[in-house]
């Protein structure tokens, strides 16, 4: 009996730890963007379904490598990150990209729950630079801590 107890909590175990899932705050969202060009440039931002959006610059955005930096988006920003998606019409047709800056590189990588789709855009492109701008503005909290503890400037 006592074995049968032992089998019975492990298989518990196990199946509460199999159904355990993420919280889906993006209502399946997810995007992930490179972004590589001249001067050294690379960047990574990545949205995932649970809220969060993580950033890679340098090397580890180059090879697709771990993030450097991670945090939760707020509700307002997951609305505005869909809106723009949608009114930039990302679901319905492909950037196309521009002579202009012939060795930047964007790789775009996005989901929702009825598609997922991969564009890769050389050149520039007005909704490919608007979705990296928003993504770039948000990421940038990454660097509130450092800016809050440089010394504050005093009234002469």
């Amino acid at each position: 009996m006592r074995g049968a107890g032992l089998v019975g909590l492990l298989a518990a175990v196990a199946l509460l730890g199999g159904c355990r899932q993420s919280i889906d705050r993006t209502g399946g969202l997810s995007v992930d963007v490179r972004v590589t060009g001249e001067g050294n440039l690379a960047v990574r931002y990545v949205v995932a379904t649970d809220g969060t959006i993580g950033f890679a610059g340098g090397h580890r955005a180059q090879v697709g490598g771990s993030l450097s930096w991670q945090g939760e988006l707020s509700d307002e920003e997951i609305s505005a990150l869909q809106e723009l998606l949608e009114r930039d019409g990302w679901w319905a047709r492909q950037p196309t990209g521009s002579a202009e800056s012939p060795a930047r590189r964007t790789r775009i990588k996005l989901g929702n729950d009825s598609s997922r789709l991969t564009y890769t855009v050389r050149g520039v492109d007005p909704t490919v630079e608007r979705l990296v701008e928003a993504l770039d503005r948000i990421a940038r909290q990454r660097l509130d801590p450092i800016l809050e503890s440089l010394p504050k400037p005093t009234a002469k």
